[in-house]
């Protein structure tokens, strides 16, 4: 796919030896994630975003990628940035802005430091969270931990923090890293009126630029939008919009539907390998064809 772009999604990245929960799929492991960029490093043309919305003037000597992290957890610095030195691969980091400068949990980090040593919960569980509006998730996360008899801290541990101002400028600094969106408070956009879409997305952009950084760029908080948000996201100033499902872009065409691979913690080389090719896409889309 030397004419297409694979878009690879990280989260976290945390030492191999950080305790994590059974279902903590978000922070990779750190030789993961080392192994992972040297063989983007031997394989694949790592680009910048920038260097994508054009059509290339000539036939790619190699496939292209991206790397891309959502949230902006400090270890993106501390961790994943030396990793990131050592092949000299760019990055972009769509930051939930109202995090920035806090140290507030998100609410699923809440769930897997509650889980550290017990089953995580169940996958509708989770789902059924993420379908409620943004004023109602604390509460209903507060009512499964007591229904659970299961403590969470309110404040994150320094694993899960999330950047700081100077962390942030450390990372612009090392040349390697560019910012986007991912809303100002992580909603689902789906979930929103027009009115608290336009608001999360705007709000969100105007805090990038009060701290120098540009807002061309914006994530969906679990790939989640309409098309009648497209609209919005376009009024805040943005000019991508990158989302969850699986595949491989068609770059530079359909600048705010741009698929993604997600990558978590417990995904190998050999994996890795198939997802970045696209094969493991290609043979899940045909096998959900009847034969």
């Amino acid at each position: 796919h030397r004419d297409q772009v694979v878009v690879l999604m990280y989260h976290g990245v945390l030492p191999d030896d950080e305790h994590l929960a059974e279902g903590d799929w978000l922070q990779v492991r750190a030789s993961e994630f080392r192994a992972q960029m040297a063989f983007l490093a031997e394989h694949y043309e790592v680009c910048r975003i920038k260097d994508v919305l054009a059509p290339p003037i000539a036939p790619p000597a190699r496939p292209r990628a991206l790397v891309t992290f959502d949230d902006g957890y400090a270890n993106n610095l501390h961790v994943a940035l030396p990793i990131l030195r050592e092949y000299t691969t760019p990055a972009s980091i769509f930051l939930v802005t109202g995090h920035v400068d806090t140290r507030r949990l998100f609410w699923w980090d809440r769930l897997h430091l509650a889980c550290l040593n017990g089953a995580p919960p169940e996958a509708e569980q989770v789902r059924a969270l993420k379908a409620r509006s943004p004023r109602d998730i604390k509460a209903a996360v507060d009512a499964y931990l007591a229904a659970k008899q299961l403590e969470a801290p309110e404040t994150a541990p320094e694993a899960y923090r999330v950047l700081s101002r100077g962390e942030i400028t450390a990372l612009a600094d090392s040349g390697l890293i560019e910012f986007g969106s991912h809303t100002h408070g992580h909603e689902i956009l789906e979930n929103l009126s027009k009115a608290e879409a336009s608001a999360t997305l705007e709000i969100s952009a105007e805090r990038l630029i009060r701290w120098g950084l540009t807002a061309g760029h914006f994530a969906a908080p679990n790939g989640d939008y309409t098309d009648g948000q497209i609209e919005l996201i376009q009024q805040a100033g943005y000019t991508t919009c990158f989302g969850t499902r699986p595949g491989i872009w068609n770059a530079p065409q359909e600048p705010y539907c741009i698929p993604r691979m997600g990558i978590g913690r417990g995904t190998n080389i050999d994996q890795f390998a198939l997802l970045v090719s696209g094969f493991s896409h290609w043979l899940r889309r045909e096998s959900a064809y009847p034969e």
